[in-house]
This record gives structure tokens, sequence and C-alpha cells, in this order.
């Protein structure tokens, strides 16, 4: 299930996390990147950067130390700081959106809600095109004309044709009769 609200907010989609539907379609698209030799180079400099050759080495005598005071107040305790390579996921919602408009590239948070709310609903069409074969989820889609002009409300309702097309159920919550008009013309119910 997919919902998309009207009230949805920037931290909303800019979440990669694991059960969130950006960070769902990252972490699907960049499968194969995780097997690569770039990830695997990746990892082995991080080790060594944040291990005995790198950082490690500044941290000994911090470790010791905190050692030494441990082992006077509760017993023999040894302190050591690990720096273990972070897990995909980790490092993956770490990741921002960002748009490019007239050469000029800001992060998602400092555009409109229309835009905003459009690139939602193009994230329900991303997910949903890649998974048309696996999963024919419902989308309950709250509002979605808020802060769109005419001719974007005619683009979402084609975008909404083609989820419906592809055997998706489409459940829309909508104050505006033109939205409620075309889908009652529709022959594809949704």
């Amino acid at each position: 299930m997919s919902p998309i609200y009207a009230d949805m907010h920037n931290e909303d989609y800019q979440d990669f996390g694991t059960t969130k539907i950006t960070g769902k379609i990252v972490r699907a698209v960049t499968q194969n990147f995780q097997k690569s030799d770039d990830y695997l180079t990746l990892k082995e400099n991080y080790q060594r950067v944040f291990g005995k050759e790198g950082i490690q080495r500044y941290l000994d005598d911090t470790e010791t130390l905190l050692s030494n005071l441990i082992t006077d107040q509760f017993g023999n305790s040894k302190v050591n700081f690990s720096f273990e390579f972070p897990e995909v996921n980790s490092l993956l919602k770490q990741g921002q959106i960002n748009v490019t408009e007239n050469n000029s590239t800001t992060s998602l948070a400092e555009k409109g809600n229309g835009l905003q709310g459009a690139l939602a609903l193009a994230l329900i069409q991303v997910y949903a095109d890649m998974n048309a074969k696996d999963d024919n989820s419902p989308y309950f889609i709250d509002e979605p004309e808020i802060y769109l002009h005419p001719l974007a409300q005619d683009k979402l309702l084609n975008s909404f044709k083609k989820l419906a097309s592809e055997g998706n159920q489409i459940f829309i919550t909508t104050h505006l009769p033109y939205i409620i008009r075309h889908f009652s013309r529709m022959s594809t119910p949704i």
C-alpha cells in the first residue's frame, strides 16, 4: 500500500529509509552496484582510513586512558573505538533530492509545493512501474490536485490512467469536480 497525502512535506519524500518509497526505489535500482568493484574498493578504503592505519592510530592514547580509568573504577576493562563499514541502507539513507532548473541546482526543500507534489506522484509512478509485474498494490492519494495548475492536473490524470491500466487500484479523495468528471468518463475503472 502506498499512501500519498495532500499535506506531505519535503522530508516525507526526501526520506531514503527502507520503508519509504524513495528508499525502496534507490535500493532496488542500486542492488547491482553493491556487488561492483567500485563498491568493494570503497569498502576497503573505508576500512583502511578508519582502521589501524588511519583514524584508529589517533585514538589509541584515548582508548588507553579510558581503559585505565574504567579499570580503576570497575575492574579490568578495555575500551576500543570501532568504526565498522556502514550497511548500505545507512549509506543510502544519507541521500537527498536536488532539482536543477535554469542551470541552478537546489534542494527539493527549497522548491514550491507544486513541484514537491509532482515529485511525490512521479515517485509513485516509478515505483509502480518497477513493481508492475510483481505487486499490484493499491494507491491511496489524498487531494492530488493541490498546488497544480490545470495543465499539470491533466498530466496527473493521464498518469493515473496509466497506473490503472497496469492493474493498479487507485483511490483518490478530491474536492475538484474536474477530477471527478474525468474519472466518471473513463472506461478503465479505478
